[in-house]
This record gives C-alpha cells, structure tokens and sequence, in this order.
C-alpha cells in the first residue's frame, strides 16, 4: 500500500509504503511523480518504508523504465525506514548514479524532511 503524505509541497513529494505494491498504485505514483517534473524541473522524494514491501513484478518493470527516463529529475531522495537492507541499496545507488540518496531512522524523519528542502 502507498499513502501521499500531508506533508508534500510543490516539488516535493512524501509517501509511506507498506505492504504489498501494486501495479495500479505504482502508476499511480509515476504519474505523481512525473507531472511534478514537468511542473517544476526536479523533483525530490521523501519514502516511509513501514516495512520492505512486496512488489509485483509489473510494478518492478515500470520503475526501471521510469527510472531510465526520469533519474536525471530526482534531485534528492530520503528513505525512511529501520531496515538496513536499504544501505545496501544506498552504497549501490552512490556507486552507479549521481542522485543525492539518504537512508534515515524513523527517528531522523524530520530530519529526512528538511534534507529533501
């Protein structure tokens, strides 16, 4: 399940992602995402794992494809999560792209927040 959270603004956009992903929703998403591009040039992301959710592999294609065309738009992206499988995805994004990525605790979310701003 994703959820836009209140605090997104302008070309900022937040989401808490639990669960399982679906497809739909990750459209959904990509749309989001996309029209903020559009919009403003860049933008920068702000994602509350919950948990590491499942993901259909229908969803999995559309990120690889939308990430393609639209990483050099991402300015920033914060995860906020306690799972240290993202760190490993961290490093991975630090070594093959230029995006500013950051992992946080949960503790550090307004952290997270004022970073992507």
């Amino acid at each position: 399940m994703i959820k836009k959270l209140e605090t997104s603004e302008k070309n900022i956009l937040e989401y808490e992602v639990s669960d399982e992903i679906t497809k739909a929703e990750d459209d959904m998403i990509l749309r989001e995402v996309k029209q903020v591009i559009e919009e403003y040039g860049k933008v920068n992301l702000l994602v509350r794992l919950v948990n590491i959710p499942k993901v259909e592999l229908a969803a999995i294609n559309n990120r690889f494809d939308f990430a393609k065309q639209y990483m050099d738009s991402i300015d920033k992206y914060a995860v906020v999560t306690d799972s240290s499988v993202i760190s490993v995805v961290e490093k991975a994004v630090d070594a093959f792209t230029d995006l500013e990525f950051k992992t946080f605790s949960f503790e550090e979310e307004d952290v997270a927040r004022s970073w992507i701003r």
